[in-house]
């Protein structure tokens, strides 16, 4: 029992301190107990609906749209919100900006359920590393040192700071943007922590 449950008790005890059935407490306690989980789920699935929409937001405002395709600095073919064009992939240019939203949920959407997938991460934690596996691609993360501390319930905050290095056609240069991305994923990870 922790102390919010303890102090729980304890002020129900003074509440019905004059003098209720045992079966009508035992009732009451129960009842109480029920409403403070399912207020407590939804506050967790607030969070994270909130936290999801905050990723979308960044995730547009760090990448920029663009309606035509595009190379990015680590020489993808992109469009839209950072969406790297996969073969098969066939739009009508210029993209919309609605189009590119869609494509940027479906990219992030993807990336959560692998990482739901392949770790028993939950709630904010989940959407971190999926921000992290949106950026960078599932195949880094599935092989990573950082997988393998999430596995193993290890701080992270080491690893995943290591991981703002991009391979350009003139060589390896360390991104201020991805600095600022793994930042905002350790915070996320940590924030049930607090």
């Amino acid at each position: 029992m922790d102390v919010r449950q303890i102090m729980l008790i304890l002020t129900i005890l003074v509440c019905f301190s004059t003098a209720t059935s045992e079966a009508t407490f035992e009732e009451s306690l129960d009842e109480i107990l029920e409403r403070q989980r399912v207020e407590n789920e939804f506050r967790i699935k607030k969070d994270y609906n909130e936290a999801y929409q905050m990723l979308v937001d960044t995730l547009k405002w760090h990448e920029g749209f663009r309606a035509n395709p595009y190379y990015c600095l680590a020489d993808v073919l992109t469009v839209g919100y950072g969406h790297a064009i996969k073969k098969g992939d066939k739009f009508n240019y210029p993209l919309s900006e609605q189009r590119a939203d869609s494509l940027l949920r479906e990219d992030l959407n993807a990336a959560i359920a692998f990482v739901e997938y392949s770790t028993d991460l939950e709630h904010t934690q989940l959407l971190a590393i999926a921000h992290f596996v949106y950026a960078l691609g599932s195949g880094r993360f599935e092989n990573s040192t950082l997988r393998e501390l999430i596995a193993n319930d290890l701080p992270i905050d080491r690893e995943i700071v290591k991981w703002v290095h991009i391979r350009t056609k003139t060589g390896i240069i360390r991104s201020e943007h991805l600095v600022k991305s793994r930042r905002m994923e350790l915070e996320l990870y940590n924030l049930l922590e607090t």
